[in-house]
């Protein structure tokens, strides 16, 4: 099964912006990686909303009022990153459905212009209605994760990229490990639907406008964030 996505489906997927998006492929990863900098990407959103456990608001004000690069790699981010594409056609495999990765294709928002994202996978079984695909490789914690919950810096990449999109639903494909290696593992699958989080997508929304304008755009560092007490 190939998940690629053809010069086509790029086109596709340009077509079905509805004037929410543009896109644009990236060949080289290096150039994607740039582009990257000179907007708020879905894995900047919780840094925004202060419930990053990989990057504070600061550092995030940083690489994009800066241009400095903080990157969190270590073996479980590269594993994870390796077993994405995967875990997608795998799902892709079991379920019939057609998915394609959405790997170096960079959606920009059309009507905000310091959001964008880059999309794990697209279900396009239903082309006039694409799905949103999210997929996480991570070590089960309890307590973050249940049956009905995920934790909340992965819920606002989902609000992130259905405000980019514009389109109608998200899925978040999970691979729990206990450990390195393949006993324990499990998988889950969790739907997030446009017209149940609506209010909570245009606070996203007001809350990255808000970073961008007054602390990026200004160059003027955000405020250190006090702990709740």
């Amino acid at each position: 099964m190939d998940i690629s996505i053809d010069n086509n489906r790029f086109k596709k997927l340009g077509e079905l912006s509805k004037g929410e998006y543009e896109t644009t492929l990236f060949i080289e990863e290096a150039k994607w990686r740039e582009a990257r900098k000179h907007s708020i990407g879905a894995s900047d959103s919780a840094a925004v909303m202060g419930i990053s456990p990989w990057k504070t608001e600061a550092q995030l004000w940083e690489e994009k009022a800066n241009g400095k690069t903080i990157d969190h790699v270590n073996d479980s981010t590269v594993r994870g990153h390796r077993s994405e594409n995967h875990i997608l056609e795998l799902y892709g495999i079991e379920t019939g459905r057609k998915i394609f990765s959405g790997e170096r294709i960079m959606l920009l928002s059309k009507r905000n212009w310091f959001m964008s994202c880059t999309l794990d996978g697209i279900d396009f079984t239903d082309e006039d209605d694409p799905i949103i695909i999210e997929v996480k490789s991570v070590k089960f914690s309890h307590g973050e994760w249940s049956d009905d919950k995920i934790p909340d810096y992965y819920f606002t990449q989902l609000l992130h990229q259905l405000a980019v999109t514009g389109w109608n639903e998200a899925i978040l494909l999970v691979r729990f490990t206990r450990n390195e290696g393949w006993d324990g593992a499990s998988e889950r699958m969790y739907h997030v639907k446009r017209e149940d989080v609506q209010d909570q997508i245009d606070k996203l929304v007001k809350k990255e406008s808000k970073f961008w304008n007054e602390y990026v755009v200004n160059k003027r560092r955000p405020p250190c964030r006090m702990p709740t007490l």
